[in-house]
């Protein structure tokens, strides 16, 4: 189980890189226009104003990155959450679940020894009458 939740973790932080990196190229990719526009504008070439739909895209894209970042960090942190909380209770569970013998065992003993003074007593008794003192 805990594998499990190991890989599911490595492959969400993976998809949370690959996010920050499509978001960051289309953050740069909202710039680009204008500058390739300034560049060629100062060559003396002209471009159409459909040029500048691109940035549009790119907003659109920068925005879209964002929140699937956002969800996929979110997921991460609740495997992540579980993963700890888990590892912490396997190990309290592993304690605990060995206490219940330890305790059984205890009171095992206490009444083999009460049985064993018992067992003394009324020998000792016995004894005590058949002697006569």
């Amino acid at each position: 189980m805990d594998q499990n939740i190991e890989s599911k973790i490595l492959e969400k932080r993976k998809l949370c890189k690959v996010l920050k990196v499509f978001k960051i190229v289309s953050f740069i990719g909202i710039f680009a226009p204008f500058v390739a526009f300034m560049v060629v504008s100062r060559n003396g070439y002209e471009l159409d104003s459909a040029w500048l739909l691109i940035p549009a895209l790119f907003v659109g894209g920068f925005f879209l990155f964002s929140y699937m970042e956002t969800n996929k960090l979110k997921d991460l942190k609740e495997l992540m959450g579980q993963y700890v909380v888990r590892s912490v209770l396997g190990e309290r569970l592993h304690v605990i679940e060995y206490m219940p013998m330890d305790i059984q065992m205890r009171h095992f003993y206490i009444i083999v020894r009460f049985f064993l003074h018992l067992i003394i007593w009324m020998v000792l008794t016995l004894y005590m009458e058949y002697t006569g003192e």
